[in-house]
């Protein structure tokens, strides 16, 4: 009897070998190649499309962006000329009310008449020599 052998080495043929170097290589040169050749024109033409898209939509989102900060800051430079505007009106009319209070104090200093006619009003005072005649309201 022959002698068998179980190594798998052994079962092998001459013809299988051939096959098997030109898978190895095959192999080993599409390994070797995509790492020294780098990405493929069409890979590269891909990259290049997407980081101008997203160039773009950086772009965009910028001026979209300032944009919306200066209609806020045009909608507040209103509102601020608005209110000092406002402000600038109220104080003329302070200032207005501050020059007749200062008339006023003036009159109460150096006219007599002027006490006089405010006694009379504010307080009802009358002369020792006058009569007064109150009347009745019209209100029923």
């Amino acid at each position: 009897m022959s002698e068998v052998s179980t190594k798998p080495e052994a079962s092998r043929s001459l013809a299988d070998e051939p096959e098997e170097a030109a898978l190895d290589m095959a192999d080993t040169a599409s390994e070797t190649d995509g790492a020294d050749a780098g990405p493929g024109p069409a890979l590269k033409r891909g990259r290049s499309r997407s980081v101008l898209w997203l160039s773009g939509l950086i772009i965009v989102c910028l001026v979209l962006g300032l944009s919306f900060a200066g209609a806020q800051s045009f909608r507040d430079l209103s509102s601020a000329r608005a209110r000092a505007d406002e402000l600038e009106r109220e104080i003329g009319e302070t200032q207005h009310a501050v020059e007749e209070l200062s008339r006023t104090i003036e009159d109460l200093r150096t006219s007599s008449e002027t006490i006089e006619r405010l006694a009379r009003e504010d307080l009802g005072l009358v002369r020792p020599d006058e009569i007064v005649i109150v009347l009745p309201d019209d209100s029923p």
